[in-house]
């Protein structure tokens, strides 16, 4: 396989940890490349996106990618090594090191492999043109299926049938439209669109969590809407994600958060459902969603979480006390969409009054009350519930006046209430 392009050497291919790993698996060997760096890093790279993680293929099989390592004395995890592939770890970097393999048998999650020694066999088993690029640490790009050409032309392909490649395994039918989401202006390939159409029933072999993994990765995407409504005007985002049914919102949404500034695939996936706290738990679940953000999700469909331009000032500040400044800043961004997919021609004076909003609410810092439980028990409260529901009325009453009492009149306040009790 000769190289068709040279780029230069990128950062993440000239850090010591990946020298050291390319010349683990080069073992000496000059007349031919035994490792070279493919899928995603690649692909980014030419793309000017950046490289989070980073992939290699070699000709050597698995057993001898462990021994090299291992020889090398370097940190090993070998999970998928009966599917071909051995992690490696040098600092806070992690290397997934694949052995060139041919899929034998496929059940549209897991393949039965067979070790090949040939660079273009390992290319035509992939999912996507753009995928299958390779790289040396020179910077010397491979291209055997012409995904540098796609990459350029903005085309989202699939190496060979399309059908295929999806009944290989079926997260492929997710990954196309993330894929387009990411890399095409163009309409989608019409071949890989039908293919889509066709498999969506099969969907439903698909553990929730790839599905999960999958759509948090498209809601991080810049066109992350239109492949939403691309995928539920073909039927296929029903099949996974019933509830998204106001993808014009998500539209909202995106809009919103660039003029804030502010970007997250949770709160894009809470823009284009319909539903209350209790729906919002159980998506939560069936998405199998860590914890944390299965009670985020809940939080802000809670009434109790409900912020707007029409709050006074007041409720805003003590929803800030009371729920923090990250939920405060999810549930305006959220009703601040809502609001401009209801009323898409608002005048620009309303859209200000947002803006005033959310800035008030990023600028926030949390004020400390004035007095504590040791100015109490000073006045001759001993520790216990008493102490504890004294407190807690002094806080009611100054949060209720905007934080504005200082620690002098605060006292004289708890004097008050300790007389009233």
């Amino acid at each position: 396989m000769d190289s068709v392009e040279q780029i230069s050497p990128q950062e993440w291919m000239v850090e010591p940890s990946a020298i050291k790993i390319m010349e683990v698996l080069q073992s000496g060997e000059v007349e031919q490349k035994l490792a070279l760096f493919v899928g995603g890093c690649v692909r980014n790279s030419l793309a000017k996106k950046p490289v989070n993680d980073v992939d290699i293929a070699t000709l050597h099989k698995p057993d001898e990618v462990l021994r090299l390592l291992k020889q090398a004395s370097l940190k090993v995890f070998s999970p998928g090594i009966e599917h071909g592939t051995v992690s490696a770890v040098i600092g806070n970097r992690s290397y997934e090191i694949t052995s060139l393999r041919v899929d034998l048998e496929t059940d549209g999650r897991r393949a039965r492999v067979s070790y090949t020694k040939d660079w273009i066999e390992d290319a035509k088993r992939r999912d996507f043109t753009i995928n299958a690029i390779f790289a040396d640490v020179s910077g010397a790009i491979y291209d055997p299926v012409g995904g540098l050409n796609d990459l350029r032309d903005g085309k989202v392909r699939f190496i060979g049938k399309a059908q295929r490649r999806i009944e290989e395994d079926v997260l492929r039918l997710l990954r196309f439209f993330r894929f387009h989401s990411e890399f095409s202006s163009l309409p989608p390939d019409r071949e890989a669109l039908e293919a889509c159409r066709q498999m969506a029933g099969s969907l439903s072999h698909l553990s929730a969590e790839r599905v999960r993994d999958e759509l948090l990765k498209l809601f991080v995407t810049d066109n992350a809407a239109q492949a939403m409504l691309l995928m539920f005007n073909n039927g296929i985002l029903n099949k996974i994600f019933p509830e998204a049914t106001a993808i014009k919102r998500l539209f909202s949404m995106i809009n919103v958060e660039k003029i804030a500034n502010e970007y997250d695939p949770l709160r894009r996936l809470a823009s284009c459902i319909v539903t209350d706290e209790l729906g919002a738990r159980a998506i939560g679940e069936r998405l199998r969603l860590s914890n944390s953000d299965k009670l985020r999700l809940s939080k802000f469909f809670s009434q109790k979480s409900k912020l707007n331009i029409y709050s006074s000032k007041e409720k805003v500040l003590e929803a800030l006390y009371r729920s923090g400044k990250s939920l405060c800043k999810d549930v305006v961004l959220l009703e601040w969409a809502q609001d401009s997919y209801r009323f898409p021609d608002q005048e620009s004076e309303v859209q200000g009054q947002w803006e005033q909003l959310y800035n008030l609410v990023d600028s926030w810092e949390r004020p400390t009350l004035p007095v504590t439980g040791s100015d109490c028990m000073a006045l001759g409260i001993p520790e216990g519930p008493f102490l504890g529901n004294v407190l807690n009325q002094l806080e009611s009453w100054w949060v209720s006046r905007g934080f504005n009492d200082d620690r002098e009149a605060c006292l004289k306040k708890l004097n008050d209430l300790i007389k009233t009790q």
